[in-house]
């Protein structure tokens, strides 16, 4: 039951995430989703290690997105209260009742978590994930190449 908590509440930073524009922000939600994440697979598997390589991975590519952020756009302010975030988080909170039943918080072992997680790093998937590797690779060069110390930050220019 506390594993559905931390997916929920992982939901709810996505979903505040896509409503920020204040590039701290942003940065703080994803750290957020991250420890989330590193907590549900730390109690998850027995494997202590591989939550901690999920943190890294989480920090390495926020670390990439933020320098590429702060170097194309300024500091936004913190934008006023949306109602729409209240009806997001609203409709969150109906799809995550209607989705897991009574039944499931009561028999928490019917459901198979370890496998579907499993079937995310094995067989099919491994293509897919070291084409993303490559990807964060390249997309870390690239800002590295744009935000050289020597030229300044893009939003100077």
């Amino acid at each position: 039951m506390v594993g559905y908590l931390y997916i929920f509440f992982a939901l709810i930073m996505s979903f505040v995430f896509s409503q920020m524009i204040n590039p701290v922000i942003l940065a703080l939600l994803v750290v957020g989703t991250g420890v989330l994440v590193m907590i549900f697979l730390g109690q998850l598997l027995p494997l202590c290690w591989f939550s901690y390589v999920v943190l890294l991975t989480f920090l390495g590519g926020l670390l990439i997105i933020f320098v590429y952020m702060a170097s194309l756009c300024p500091n936004e302010p913190i934008t006023k209260f949306s109602w729409w975030g209240v009806v997001g988080g609203v409709g969150l909170i109906g799809i995550h009742y209607s989705w897991w039943s009574v039944s499931d918080f009561l028999y928490p072992g019917s459901l198979s978590e370890v496998s579907i997680l499993l079937k995310i790093y094995y067989s099919g998937m491994v293509d897919l994930i070291c084409l993303l590797v490559v990807y964060l690779l390249l997309i870390l060069f690239v800002v590295v190449d744009l935000s050289l110390v020597s030229e300044g930050s893009l939003s100077v220019k």
